[in-house]
């Protein structure tokens, strides 16, 4: 992931229109020259960095009222994206999920430019998704500023855009750039006093670019949420009623190995179907979940005894198991998973202590949160 960040340099006059602290500076306080007592020299004075007085020309805005912007970082929130950084400004290269051609990214990306500037209020005066240019209207942006000596305002931002669209042969990665065509702004209705010079242009572009961008994030999670759905269906429409039933139960039958003095359990399912039941069984049992590190198949738990309604509502009434730490490895061999539990210095439970709990850690895994009748 490449994050383009557009700060000029510290000799360029437009980094003093950029916000970099507050202004806290306004509540400060003179400072009072340094007293020195008789007869000890005092230091020196510099002059150098001394502010002269306003002249007649000053205008004396401080603090809020001056032109000051901060500077705009492209954000990547799209996984699998990047970024290209050019003279002319930055596109933005991200994946197109299931695409079947070129033809077909098109006329995707033409739909959710329209679904975007829609959202925002606007409407495109060009739009020409095989030369990928899109031509906005006027996209306007209003709020409400207080200001320091006056009251509340209406700032109202108009803006026309022209969104850049490049399309890979393959089809499958699309690339956006933003540019800003015109824009003007108006305080209370009024023409503000606002430079719109290269610097600024850029930096509401980068803006546009940055709304975009989590809007194609929105509609991509959607999309292969979307999919995933169709894929399942799909999955279900093939198998017979046996099989549907088997998919759609939690159920997991656990087992108590015991071999050489070691114990564990062995539960009848893949490790994904395992994982789900015991997120939903072990707090229940009193278990809290701390941790989990997929690589190494650890579980980390803190054990607090439930509370009388939960053990009343479950049945378990008579578990007797210590609190504390403990650590829950897990391994699968595809069908079965092997837990073996571990107290928090990672020494393997007994065969006596894992009884205690076995009754009902098997129960409330073939049950889950059912509770008794």
């Amino acid at each position: 992931m490449v994050t383009a960040s557009f700060i000029a340099a510290c000799s360029s006059p437009e980094r003093a229109r950029q916000a970099e602290r507050g202004f806290k500076y306004l509540d400060s306080e003179l400072l009072v020259p340094l007293s020195t007592p008789e007869g000890v020299n005092p230091p020196a004075y510099s002059d150098e960095f001394a502010v002269p007085p306003l002249g007649e020309q000053a205008n004396n805005r401080v603090g809020g009222d001056v032109d000051v912007r901060p500077p705009v970082q492209v954000l990547n929130v799209v996984s699998g994206s990047r970024f290209e950084v050019l003279n002319s400004g930055v596109i933005f290269w991200f994946d197109i999920p299931q695409s079947q051609g070129e033809g077909q990214s098109r006329e995707l990306m033409d739909q959710l430019l329209n679904d975007y500037v829609a959202g925002r209020g606007g409407r495109f005066q060009v739009a020409d998704a095989q030369a990928g240019i899109w031509l906005s209207d006027w996209i306007v942006d209003e709020s409400k500023v207080d200001g320091r000596l006056w009251g509340s305002k209406t700032h109202r931002l108009s803006q026309r855009f022209q969104y850049s669209l490049q399309i890979m042969p393959h089809g499958r990665t699309a690339g956006f750039s933003v540019e800003l065509i015109d824009v003007n702004k108006t305080i209370e209705n009024e023409p503000a006093e606002t430079v719109f010079d290269s610097f600024e242009r850029r930096r509401l572009a980068n803006i546009e670019l940055n709304q975009l961008i989590g809007f194609i994030a929105e509609q991509r999670e959607q999309y292969e949420q979307q999919l995933q759905l169709e894929r399942e269906q799909a999955q279900l429409a093939a198998m017979n009623e046996q099989e549907v039933a088997e998919y759609f139960d939690e159920s997991v039958s656990v087992l108590m190995i015991e071999n050489a003095g070691v114990a564990n359990f062995r539960a009848d399912a893949d490790l994904d179907k395992t994982m789900k039941r015991l997120r939903e069984i072990l707090p229940l049992l009193g278990f809290e979940i701390t941790d989990y590190v997929s690589n190494t198949g650890k579980l980390y738990l803190k054990r607090k005894s439930p509370s009388n309604e939960i053990r009343q509502r479950y049945g378990l009434e008579d578990l007797k198991f210590r609190t504390g730490d403990f650590v829950m490895t897990l391994g699968s061999s595809g069908d079965n998973t092997l837990m073996t539990l571990a107290d928090g210095g990672d020494a393997v439970l007994s065969a006596d202590v894992l009884h205690q709990l076995y009754p009902y850690f098997a129960i409330m895994m073939k049950r889950g949160d059912t509770p008794l009748n």
